[in-house]
């Protein structure tokens, strides 16, 4: 009985394990096809003389689409390049002024 235990256990860990492998052939035929799409679109913006620097580092939260869609001016004025995130509130006299716009930065010189 013991041994028959043992059998039936062998034969699930070696099903288990063949699943595995397959899980991990196609996870990796998957990153290699996203590397290659990558590749594709890096080469296109390239060819397309596309200015990296015109997207946003981190992503655009809800709030600055707002902004950005109600001011059209561009991303860089709602970036704090201090503490690399997006400003949380914006100066009383924005668009006229920016220096008491809030962000991360506000929050570290709190504690």
């Amino acid at each position: 009985m013991n041994t028959e235990s043992l059998f039936e256990k062998c034969k699930r860990l070696t099903e288990e394990n063949r699943e595995l492998k397959t899980d991990r052939i196609i996870s990796r035929k998957k990153i290699s096809n996203q590397r290659l799409e990558i590749e594709s679109l890096q080469r296109e913006l390239e060819i397309k003389n596309f200015d990296v620097s015109c997207i946003p580092p981190i992503q655009i939260t809800p709030q600055v689409t707002e902004w950005l869609l109600e001011y059209g001016m561009p991303w860089e004025v709602f970036y704090c390049d201090k503490c690399k995130s997006w400003f949380t509130e914006l100066d009383t006299l924005f668009p006229w002024g920016i220096d008491n716009s809030g962000c991360q930065c506000d929050k570290h010189e709190d504690f």
